[in-house]
């Protein structure tokens, strides 16, 4: 998240949805949408949970172009590009 920060300065929101295991073992799931008012990268840690997808992290980059999208239409974009970027890794 930090290498994300240092490389898109300029970007206004990173999202994050992982899931991985801790030194312990323990499977850890974590999303944050970064005061985005959506829930799709929650709902994206619940898909790599349901499908047994570990130690694997999506992260989204948004640079704030000007025109509002509105919460329902960003909830979408973010939730259809993750699952299209989990498609691809398999």
């Amino acid at each position: 998240m930090n290498q994300l920060k240092s490389e898109h300065k300029k970007a206004k929101h990173i999202l994050r949805s992982c899931r991985y295991s801790n030194d312990s073992g323990v499977s850890i799931l974590e999303s944050n949408e970064n005061q985005e008012p959506i829930s799709s990268m929650k709902k994206l840690a619940f898909v790599l949970e349901k499908k047994d997808i570990k130690n694997t992290g999506i992260f989204i980059v948004r640079y704030y172009g000007g025109t509002k999208l509105g919460a329902s239409h960003l909830d979408r974009l973010y939730f259809d590009l993750g699952l299209k970027t989990l498609t691809n890794l398999s």
